[in-house]
């Protein structure tokens, strides 16, 4: 046992230049850790990807449920004070390119919090019909 650990000490407690080469375990090591980390960066896209995937998933359930969260906080269709104006017209549309974002995908940007309030109205509505 001591003998492993002893060339594995060294490893970790070493410094590495551009110029040094780290030895066949050093290198062995690395590209184990480069496997690991692969899958993981995959996740990671993936969980980032999550929100953009439930904005593709909206149907007019989940619409009518952010509009009427918008309504009883008092906000317009963009999330702002109902008497807002903008210069455009609406908040979502760029002037400079002619291009309009998606509302929900700028109301989920606007308010983070947002996903999780139709999702917990789902599951209560959900609930209350399985109590029914």
């Amino acid at each position: 046992m001591l003998i492993i650990s002893i060339p594995l000490l060294g490893l970790g407690c070493s410094q590495k230049t551009d110029n040094q080469s780290s030895g066949f375990l050093g290198n062995t090591l690395g590209e184990t850790f480069n496997k690991i980390d692969g899958p993981k960066s995959k996740i990671g896209n993936f969980i980032g990807n999550a929100g953009t995937n439930f904005i593709r998933g909206l149907n007019d359930e989940k619409k009518a449920i952010i509009d009427e969260w918008l309504a009883i906080n008092k906000l317009n269709p963009f999330g702002d004070p109902i008497d807002t104006a903008y210069a455009s017209g609406a908040p979502i549309f760029d002037q400079q390119t002619g291009e309009a974002q998606d509302r929900y995908e700028y109301l989920f940007e606007k308010f983070p919090e947002l996903k999780k309030v139709v999702i917990q109205k789902l599951e209560i509505e959900a609930k209350e019909i399985s109590e029914e």
